[in-house]
């Protein structure tokens, strides 16, 4: 039976097999970690953007429903008495005068 001896110094010699295959070894394990790393990091911020994204279409709905109520409530002549009447206590009597004469 033969023993194969594997001496150290000429597995890093540059001419020889084994350095390359190291090398290649090596180059495949860095560049396989960093893409794997890189998926993970897009996977968490896909993650994150959909998130966003949801949240985002949710408060345009809202706005949305709002708009629709906002015109409604424009509509209504009791809202619109309602905001002249906050308004004008707001401004207090001594800021304005309402002409309750007729127009002409």
């Amino acid at each position: 039976m033969t023993t194969v001896r594997l001496d150290p110094r000429r597995l890093l010699d540059l001419g020889s097999w084994g350095f390359w295959a190291l090398v290649v070894l090596g180059l495949s394990l860095f560049l396989g970690t960093t893409s794997v790393a890189a998926w993970r990091k897009n996977a968490r911020l896909h993650d994150r953007l959909t998130a966003v994204s949801t949240a985002v279409d949710a408060l345009e709905a809202r706005n949305r429903s709002l708009e629709g109520e906002k015109q409604a409530l424009t509509d209504d002549p009791a809202y619109i008495e309602r905001v002249v009447r906050r308004e004008l206590r707001r401004l207090g009597p001594d800021e304005w005068v309402i002409d309750m004469r007729g127009s002409k």
